[in-house]
């Protein structure tokens, strides 16, 4: 596999499994975190998800009180437009920087040495 290859495209599973694995030993890291998820796991992102789609029932009333449908349906497109791009930001972020840490780690290292604990804090 080459060097410079993402596991993006890898299409063996195992394959990808290493090569991140490595590049966690070349930033310094070792794999600790279990991969994969359980059957608790599936069901808490499946009620977390559904929870946010019922919950915009609540919010319908001002839409269509001072904007009618086309502002709700509008809304939930433009929305939804930001919202991937907020996620792809992210995204971009972890395939960077995968660590436990997430967020503060990312704040920290965009951040540099000298604000950022303040940011991250």
């Amino acid at each position: 596999m080459a060097q410079n290859a993402g596991a993006l495209f890898v299409k063996d599973k195992d394959a990808a499994v290493m090569y991140e694995e490595h590049r966690l030993r070349e930033m310094g890291y070792k794999q600790v975190l279990h991969r994969g998820w359980r059957w608790f796991t599936n069901v808490a992102v499946t009620v977390s998800s559904m929870s946010v789609l019922l919950s915009i029932t609540g919010s319908f009333a001002t839409g269509l009180t001072y904007g009618g449908p086309v502002a709700c349906v509008w809304g939930w497109f433009l929305v939804s437009a930001m919202s991937l791009c907020v996620a792809l930001g992210m995204a971009e972020l972890a395939s960077a920087y995968p660590t436990s840490g997430g967020m503060y780690y990312w704040i920290y290292q965009l951040s540099g040495p000298r604000v950022g604990p303040l940011v991250c804090w």
